[in-house]
């Protein structure tokens, strides 16, 4: 499990006071409704509670989606179609695979690399491994 994800064969259910709390954290923000519960250095909001003398802490926007939707399913995430990873708007959120959320959300929507290239059909090739490179960066280094 990487940091800031949850793992789901371990996480108990949401108490209703969680749904609560999150639900009363959240104001308008332009589109969005943002919590003012804090963030970790991933920039989503945390929101935690403490059960039996378990801690736990979880993604405010899995909360919001668990509030409307019920348990997320094994093998899937929650993605924010508004970019805001702080914002809990339920129609800002859609459920998809991880795969899903890593092709669309990785570096297959990059329209430059790092250095500023163009990810475009003449400066881009895939390489062994199926991950995107730069042309342009793969000739400055051979240099």
């Amino acid at each position: 499990v990487h940091p800031g994800c949850v793992d789901r064969r371990r996480l108990p259910v949401i108490p209703s006071v969680v749904f609560e709390r999150y639900r009363r954290s959240l104001s308008p923000d332009g589109e969005c409704l943002v919590s003012s519960y804090s963030t970790g250095s991933h920039g989503y909001t945390q929101i935690g509670w403490s059960e039996s003398g378990q801690a736990t802490m979880v993604l405010g926007h899995r909360v919001a989606w668990e509030m409307h939707f019920g348990p997320i399913p094994d093998g899937m995430t929650i993605d924010h179609i508004c970019r805001n990873r702080r914002c809990g708007r339920i129609d800002h959120l859609r459920l998809m695979t991880n795969e899903e959320n890593a092709r669309m959300n990785g570096n297959a929507i990059k329209t430059r690399c790092k250095r500023g290239h163009p990810f475009d059909e003449a400066n881009t090739y895939v390489d062994g491994r199926g991950h995107r490179r730069c042309r342009s960066c793969a000739r400055e280094r051979r240099f």
